[in-house]
């Protein structure tokens, strides 16, 4: 169709000017035109749902000689086009549309460009533009009369010192205002009730319009109320051992119960996590769900974050946790089934660019990060293996504090898995506080570049077997505010 690429320009500056709103209505706060004469323009811009869009205008003549009203509905199908299209309430010929269509667009470019002084409203292809109207001749010509009026009480007073004119004579010319002023007077009462109607008139429309508005927006509340209960339905819908799903649909239902438009609802909505894969990642780099490491404590005093950048301070401020302590998930080492994660899992918030639609992780080139021992120790084993890739295992010195809370225990060491190459360190190498193991990476069974950590504490009755006899894993990080739960 010939005005397929106007209805284009049209829809934009229609969202341009709605800026996420569901309506927008008002009269244009610029100084109006028409044809060099002043005039009102009156608009309503109200999206009914993602598929329809209505505009009315309405166009008033300051001297009241010109009304002149539109009502535009678009409807997408694939592509925006207009689906019905009225000019003082008679539809619009197809010859017409483009024209008409041409002249809505200029009138909301300059509804936009709100800096513009003097707005020019163009009324379409509807023939010349009559003459000034009778009671504008009028008005103009009263105003004529007054001053010359005027001129002639001062002549004839004048006349009357010098020529002793007669009294019934400047009687009559004075009668003769009082009566001009009466008519101009009557006329312009008459003209100010027409207005007034046509402002009636036009605040009933909009007063519809509003009416509208306020069902589509209880509509819209509806709407999200029960997408959001649908949500949670299928989250208790889902077995246990979809942990990470469970929570992620959970954090959707809320983001929904705040969603402002249908837009954002729909956005939510898109995000709903296909596995425990996709959950996690959301969770994980959501902004409105990240929590740094500075939000933790270590388990025992004295220690350090076990993740810092290169030259930064260990401040905990750059990294959180993607898979916490006992959070049930499906194994990563393929043997199918839910366990819980007896470790944490710590990424680089800002070493994460974008994720894809396929839940890709697309991450900067730089290195993630450091791995740093979190206290004094000896290296006690190096390895390689395809589940945790390169690792290393730190036997830490034995204090009042760890016995007081595992009377059982011989020793206490920290795992570091997935590093991103071996590292320089040897078997029985002292380690100090806060100093580099190696960098963050995926070798091994990752998605991605993470420290997988570990607190150990051996015994004899420890319930699993590393190098180093039976160890307990206990959890590294607590909330502040938390105490160890034994």
């Amino acid at each position: 169709m010939a005005e397929d690429h106007l209805v284009v320009e049209v829809i934009d500056e229609i969202s341009i000017i709605l800026d996420g709103k569901v309506s927008i209505s008002g009269k244009s706060e610029s100084s109006l035109l028409l044809d060099g004469r002043s005039c009102a323009y009156l608009y309503a811009l109200t999206r009914v749902d993602l598929h329809t869009i209505i505009f009315h205008e309405n166009i008033i003549a300051g001297d009241n000689s010109r009304h002149t009203s539109y009502n535009w509905i678009f409807t997408k199908n694939g592509g925006w086009t207009v689906s019905n299209s009225e000019k003082n309430g008679l539809t619009l010929d197809r010859g017409s549309v483009s024209r008409e269509l041409a002249d809505a667009l200029e009138r909301l470019m300059n509804l936009k460009n709100k800096k513009k002084s003097v707005l020019d409203i163009p009324l379409g292809h509807s023939g010349p533009i009559p003459q000034a109207s009778s009671f504008a001749s009028r008005k103009i010509n009263n105003t004529v009369l007054l001053i010359a009026a005027a001129v002639l009480v001062c002549g004839f007073f004048t006349a009357l010192i010098f020529n002793s004119f007669g009294y019934s004579r400047i009687s009559r010319i004075v009668d003769g205002l009082d009566n001009s002023i009466d008519t101009s007077t009557s006329r312009n009462r008459e003209a100010l009730s027409h207005l007034s109607g046509v402002i009636e008139d036009v605040q009933g429309e909009l007063t519809a319009l509003q009416a509208s508005v306020a069902q589509e927006k209880e509509a819209f509340y509806f709407s999200r109320q029960n997408t959001a209960s649908n949500i949670r339905r299928m989250a208790d819908e889902l077995p246990n051992k979809y942990y990470s799903r469970k929570r992620a649909y959970e954090f959707i239902a809320v983001q929904v119960e705040s969603a402002s438009t249908y837009g954002d609802l729909i956005y939510q909505v898109s995000r709903l996590p296909q596995n425990e894969d996709q959950a996690e990642t959301l969770l994980a780099t959501d902004a409105g769900n990240v929590k740094t490491l500075e939000a933790y404590n270590l388990v025992f005093d004295g220690l350090v974050y076990p993740v810092r950048l290169d030259g930064g301070f260990n401040d905990g401020a750059s990294f959180m946790v993607s898979s916490g302590f006992m959070e049930k998930r499906i194994t990563p080492i393929g043997t199918g089934g839910a366990r819980p994660h007896y470790a944490v899992d710590i990424i680089n918030i800002n070493n994460i660019i974008d994720i894809t639609p396929d839940n890709a992780i697309v991450r900067a080139p730089d290195k993630p990060g450091s791995i740093v021992s979190v206290s004094d120790g000896i290296i006690r084993d190096i390895s390689y293996d395809s589940v945790y890739g390169w690792n290393v295992e730190i036997e830490h010195i034995m204090t009042d504090e760890v016995l007081d809370q595992y009377p059982q225990a011989v020793k206490w060491t920290t795992f570091y898995a997935h590093m991103d190459e071996p590292t320089g360190w040897k078997v029985g190498d002292e380690i100090i506080r806060d100093e580099k193991i190696g960098d963050i990476g995926e070798a091994g069974r990752s998605t991605g570049p993470h420290l997988h950590f570990e607190v150990r504490i051996y015994s004899r009755y420890g319930s699993e077997t590393g190098p180093l006899g039976t160890y307990d894993q206990i959890n590294p990080l607590l909330e502040k505010g938390d105490k160890l739960k034994e």
